[in-house]
């Protein structure tokens, strides 16, 4: 059940979006899928490869995105939210998956928190276009009507919970063992 705020948002995005920005959001909206977000993360591993990186570090956009994805299916049933009644006209087959939270949203800001993490602040321009990408990928499920505002919100702060806590990991694991004699 939506409240009134997503229903707010729901309606004005409805009432006001272009049809340009729905056939670019339906190309846009693949990046967030969980083996797209997984294959992307894979890609940007082998990118960001430097030897400056220490190996398990390497790793985390992939960890990051892995994570959010069991994550991302926990939570989504432990709430079971009903989509919104437009998002049967997305889907080709019936959507099993509840509504909240975003997986979309979830995977992509977990994959760009992750590379902000590893590019910031080297490399900012690199680490802003992954914070605007993860940023775009979430508007899309809005401006296709398969979630409610809230839903992305939750994805959001899911995923980069995800990549922040997989990084606290990695950086706790990362760190020397001290011996006492």
């Amino acid at each position: 059940m939506a409240n009134s705020f997503d229903e707010s948002v729901f309606n004005f995005v409805v009432d006001h979006e272009p049809q340009w920005l729905v056939t670019v959001s339906e190309k846009l909206t693949l990046i967030g899928g969980t083996m797209a977000a997984l294959a992307i993360a894979l890609a940007t591993t082998v990118l960001l490869w430097g030897p400056s990186q220490r190996r398990l570090r390497r790793c985390l956009p992939i960890l990051a995105v892995a994570v959010s994805a069991i994550v991302s299916r926990v939570v989504k049933g432990l709430f079971d939210r009903a989509r919104p009644d437009s998002a049967a006209r997305w889907f080709e087959y019936s959507v099993s998956s509840s509504s909240f939270p975003s997986g979309h949203a979830t995977h992509v800001a977990a994959l760009a928190v992750s590379v902000f993490l590893l590019t910031f602040p080297r490399q900012k321009v690199v680490a802003c276009l992954a914070l605007i990408l993860g940023v775009a990928v979430g508007l899309t499920r809005l401006f296709l009507g398969v979630h409610w505002a809230s839903d992305v919100l939750a994805g959001w702060m899911l995923g980069a919970g995800c990549a922040l806590g997989v990084a606290a990991v990695i950086r706790w694991r990362s760190k020397p063992t001290i011996v006492c004699e």
